[in-house]
Formats: C-alpha cells, sequence, structure tokens
C-alpha cells in the first residue's frame, strides 16, 4: 500500500536514496520499470531539497540540531549521556526550529482508509503565536470524520507522485498522501483546473514557503476570491509572480546561502575537500535550477521527452548517493563512483539518528563489508561509536571522533 515506503526512500537533508532491489545501479538500463519510475520519485524529492526553500530550511536545522547536540554534549561533560541528548539552553531556538518544523510538516502517518475530502480548516494554532495550521476534513471507510494536518509531507509526495505518473503516463494515484492535493483542489476549488501540470506547479510553489500547507491554501482561496480563472500552469505562475513572488524570492535566496554555509561546515579538513566540493555543487546546481523552475521543462512535452528532460536534470545535478539491498552505492559523478567520498554525509545521518535515541547501530555495515576501505566487527552493529579510537576510521567513527566524542558514549538501555 504504501508503495514507494517499499520501493525506495530519499531522506532529507543527507542526498541519500535507497532502492530496495539487488540489481546494478550504475546504468539506468539495468532498473527494470518499477524500479526507474521510484528512483525518478525519489530524486524528486532530492531536487526538493536543493531547489525550494523549505528544503533548504529542513538542511539548516538538520545542521543546527546536530551542531547543538554535540555542542551540548562536551559542554556538560557527562561521559556517558542520555538520549534523545537534551540540548542546552544557549539552544532553545534549536528546538524551537524544531517544533516549528514539526508543525509546517504535517501529519506524517500513512493512512489508508480515507474516502472522501470533504473540506477543510485553516485557523491559528494553538501552540504557536501567529502560526496558522490546515487541517483536512476526511471521511474514512467506515464513515468515520478523521482530521489530518495538511503541510509540507503530504505536498511533497503529492507532487513526486504526479511528476512521476506524469512522466509514465500513468492515472494519478487515488491514494493517500500521494492523492492528497489532487482531492484538495478537486473538491474544495472546483474553478481551478486539476490538470497534473496545475497540481505540480501549485506544489512547487507551495513548497517556496516555510509553511507550505498554509502557503497552498492561500494561493487556492486567492486565486477562489479573485475569480481567477486557472486554466493552465502557466495562468497559476502567472497569479503567483504578480501577487506573492517578492518576499518569496528573497527569502529562498537568502536561505540558500545559509543552508550552504551549515552543510559545508561539516568539512574543514583537507581530506574532506572532495565531498566538499560536491556538496557545494549540488547547491549552485539547486539555485540555478530554482532560478530556471525545473518544473517547466517537463510541460507539454511527449512521454520520450519527459523521460529526457528529467535524465538532463540528473546530468546536470548529479545523482545524489544511491545505495541498495547489497550495500553497493552509486553517484552520477565521475569524481564519487566509489561512493567513499559521499559515504560520509550517509555516516552524518546515522550519528544524528545515534544522538536522537532512534538507533544503536550504523546502517553502512553492508557497504563496509564489501569496501577495501575499511573493516567491520560486532560494534558495528551494537556500538558503532566504540570505534572512534580505532587506527582505522570508519565513515562512523570518523565523525565521532572529528567532534570530539571519541571519549563518549550514549547510555543503553
Amino acid at each position: 500500500m504504501i508503495l514507494h515506503e517499499i520501493l525506495g526512500t530519499y531522506t532529507p537533508a543527507t542526498f541519500l536514496i535507497f532502492l530496495n532491489t539487488d540489481r546494478d545501479l550504475s546504468n539506468w538500463a539495468n532498473l527494470d520499470a518499477e524500479m526507474q519510475k521510484t528512483l525518478i520519485h525519489e530524486y524528486i524529492h532530492f531536487l526538493q531539497d536543493i531547489t525550494t526553500f523549505y528544503g533548504l530550511m529542513n538542511i539548516v536545522q538538520y545542521v543546527d540540531e546536530i551542531k547543538a547536540a554535540n555542542w551540548s554534549i562536551l559542554k556538560n561533560g557527562i561521559k556517558e549521556f542520555e538520549r534523545p541528548v537534551e540540548l542546552l539552553k544557549d539552544f532553545e531556538i534549536v528546538n524551537e526550529g524544531r517544533d516549528l518544523i514539526s508543525l509546517y510538516l504535517g501529519e506524517t502517518q500513512y493512512l489508508d482508509n480515507l474516502k472522501i475530502l470533504n473540506g477543510y480548516d485553516c485557523k491559528l494554532c494553538e501552540y504557536f503565536d501567529e502560526k496558522f495550521e490546515v487541517t483536512l476534513s476526511y471521511c474514512n471507510i467506515n464513515d468515520e470524520l478523521k482530521s489530518v494536518h495538511l503541510g509540507a509531507f503530504q505536498i511533497l509526495e503529492s507532487m513526486a507522485s504526479l511528476i512521476e505518473n506524469y512522466i509514465f503516463s500513468i492515472l494519478p494515484s487515488v491514494d493517500y498522501p500521494y492523492n492528497v492535493v489532487d482531492d484538495l483542489v478537486k473538491n474544495c476549488f472546483p474553478n481551478t483546473n486539476n490538470t497534473r501540470e496545475n497540481l505540480i506547479s501549485l506544489c512547487y510553489l507551495a513548497l517556496q514557503s516555510k509553511e507550505p500547507g498554509v502557503h497552498l491554501i492561500k494561493i487556492l482561496e486567492t486565486m477562489e476570491a479573485q475569480q481567477y480563472d486557472a486554466k493552465t500552469w502557466e495562468d497559476i505562475f502567472r497569479f503567483h509572480d504578480k501577487q506573492m513572488i517578492n518576499q518569496i524570492n528573497d527569502d529562498y535566496l537568502i536561505m540558500s546561502t545559509l543552508a550552504k554555509k551549515q552543510l559545508l561546515d561539516y568539512f574543514s579538513q583537507d581530506s574532506e575537500s572532495d565531498i566538499k566540493k560536491w556538496c557545494n555543487s549540488v547547491l549552485e546546481a539547486g539555485k540555478t535550477l530554482w532560478n530556471e523552475r525545473w518544473v517547466l521543462a517537463l510541460f507539454n512535452e511527449c512521454r520520450s521527452t519527459k523521460i529526457d528532460a528529467i535524465i538532463k536534470l540528473m546530468d546536470f545535478t548529479g545523482l545524489p548517493l544511491v545505495t541498495n539491498n547489497t550495500g553497493l552505492h552509486y553517484c552520477g559523478n565521475n569524481l564519487y563512483d566509489t561512493g567513499r567520498n559521499t559515504s560520509f554525509l550517509r555516516s552524518i545521518h546515522d550519528v544524528f539518528l545515534v544522538l536522537k535515541r532512534e538507533a544503536n547501530v550504523c546502517s553502512m555495515y553492508e557497504f563496509c563489508s564489501t569496501s577495501k576501505f575499511y573493516l567491520v566487527d560486532e560494534r558495528c552493529k551494537t556500538s558503532p561509536w566504540m570505534r572512534a579510537n580505532d587506527n582505522n576510521l570508519c565513515p562512523f567513527a570518523y565523525w565521532w571522533h572529528k567532534w570530539g566524542l571519541s571519549e563518549y558514549k550514549p547510555k543503553q538501555k
């Protein structure tokens, strides 16, 4: 039912795609049709990360949380620390940012018994001053009412699914969360034509705000109030440019600069220059694609040209790190085909999950076991931080050691 959670995933802020296959990932032709569609779906999430305000804001918050947890451990000086790491009062703004990101993200559970969208409500949030939240009212298969908080999650998934199905000439998904934007427009804003081009455009524009759910409703309500005839995607972009664009453009450019600084702060050693160069090129490519509004390249083309347009985008940005069930890694950039350098970015996420008490293992066991660079042992599966004093540092141990945590360990229950 949860198609893309089964076939593949994208991890935001880490540029990592996982495909649930044993096939060789170095050649597009080696993937079957289902995996090609899944790769495109997850690649769209990567583009959302680097070409939208929301994606860049999420990167900034992600790095802030790692920095704050790291410094809180060191300043507390407790060698065996509790998890999730309690941030010092100096980092209250990071906690506030995390709570706001959760608000902006919306409902993240996959719900499989929703039947009809009856309406929506946009009102001041109970827990945050001057913040709005959007609630969708659904009727489930048992004719019971179910309220769902609309946010970035449903918009990200709707957009990726719409583009995937658009490229392969498949009917739009009728499953939650992939159908949410379609249902919202169709049932609540019937004067807006719900073509796939229009729905993709609405998703893209909504994600250029820190509050995608609220911004989507604002676009639709404003068009409705002004009786604006939005028949085509050109109409939607034209309206948005006239009514809402200036502040959003300024915000994106500021956030793009901040996200780049945050991400590149990871890499301060000469040995990290390749991965630093790659991350910089990814974010610069994202800024270029944002400026060109990359979604427009997909419209008004035949199927083969739409696929060509996606492949052209992949060639321009390079693929993020892609991994499969065998632990093999592939990155669409000649400097990183071994996966050695980009694996260090993936290992940051493993450290992040350990600090949040969401994991005690390193997810890179299979990768390292097939690598000529690293050795594996049982600590990788139970306490990877114990490797931070080894002579040969694996990617996880590298960061744990670099961030001054070699003498520290998390409590395990």
